[in-house]
């Protein structure tokens, strides 16, 4: 199926990780009302090799490797618990693709190897100040020639939205959150040869997104 909406994304997660957990089932899908991964997913070009950074429990790439997108996938995140979750639900999918998860720290490194995708969602704001920039620009070293850096995080304007996102981080996560803004983003990656193709604001419920998409410069993919 295309997954067009935010009901068409819920299904899916309902199929792949209705083995889980309760409270890992409650949230997966509660996620998509709050998360845009129906406008994520439409940016990774079909066939790609996919580097997901601080997955969680693996929604994003279980989706593309549900939808058939890529050929090739790595993921990890410094939760070990929730890469048991995301290993569990790609176990349960039937695909040709050759998909990882790994448990490991941002600030350990990134894994080796060039990827046509490197995607950071929702990671930057739970990363210490004094480590972002290197986190964002280690990720996207990992781009291949043409390929796409694809960055969703919350945004810290109106604050209305930043205040809500930061009590829900301190109930759930109990981590005061700290934001980057999306300028800072771009000045970090366009001396590296990135060129920002688009930048879109997305709300949902109270929580306001900052989505930007880079291109590596080089051959098309």
């Amino acid at each position: 199926m295309t997954l067009h909406t935010i009901k068409d994304v819920r299904s899916v997660l309902v199929e792949i990780y209705r083995n889980s957990g309760p409270l890992d089932r409650l949230l997966t899908f509660a996620r998509p009302s709050i998360c845009p991964f129906h406008t994520l997913v439409g940016h990774v070009p079909q066939g790609s090799d996919v580097l997901d950074v601080g997955c969680g429990t693996g929604i994003f790439l279980n989706l593309l490797t549900h939808e058939n997108r890529i050929a090739r996938g790595i993921a990890f995140d410094a939760n070990g618990a929730a890469i048991e979750v995301a290993q569990a639900a790609q176990s349960a999918l039937s695909t040709a693709a050759d998909v990882v998860f790994q448990h490991r720290r941002v600030e350990e490194g990134m894994p080796a190897g060039r990827f046509d995708v490197v995607s950071m969602i929702d990671v930057i704001h739970h990363i210490s100040p004094d480590h972002q920039r290197d986190a964002v620009t280690t990720a996207a070293e990992r781009v291949a020639e043409g390929g796409l850096f694809l960055f969703k995080d919350i945004g810290p304007r109106p604050l209305f939205r930043a205040w809500a996102n930061r009590l829900h981080d301190l109930v759930l996560a109990r981590q005061w959150i700290h934001y980057v803004w999306p300028d800072e983003i771009v000045s970090w990656l366009e001396p590296a040869g990135f060129q920002l193709e688009i930048r879109q604001t997305i709300n949902m419920v109270w929580y306001g997104h900052e989505l930007l998409v880079f291109r590596r410069s080089g051959a098309p993919i």
